[in-house]
């Protein structure tokens, strides 16, 4: 799980795996916050497992397919509780256009 304090450390990993694959991702972030009095499956699944809040990423970006695919492989191995929730992949030969979802789990309390 991320706290707080971590997430310019994330981002900053993410950006240089970026650079390392040839990829400028552009980030933008949207916090949520599990309201047990609202949940859905999914939230309560987060709530049993002590999840409060997370943070909903979206990382776009342009480049070659082979890059790409080693960008995402590579952010989805990073040591952090990331779920990758949705990609999506648009040819612009010769470069694909991607947007990447995923959900940050922040710690509790954090």
């Amino acid at each position: 799980m991320i706290s707080d304090q971590d997430v310019p450390v994330f981002f900053e990993e993410i950006t240089n795996i970026g650079q390392q694959n040839r990829i400028q991702p552009g980030i933008t972030t949207n916090e949520r916050t599990v309201d047990p009095a609202d949940a859905s499956p999914d939230d309560l699944r987060l709530l049993g497992l002590g999840i409060r809040g997370y943070m909903v990423m979206t990382i776009t970006f342009r480049g070659e397919y082979p890059d790409a695919a080693r960008f995402m492989s590579n952010v989805s191995r990073l040591p952090r509780a990331v779920e990758i929730r949705k990609v999506t992949m648009r040819r612009s030969p010769p470069l694909v256009d991607v947007t990447m979802t995923m959900h940050v789990y922040k710690r509790e309390g954090a």
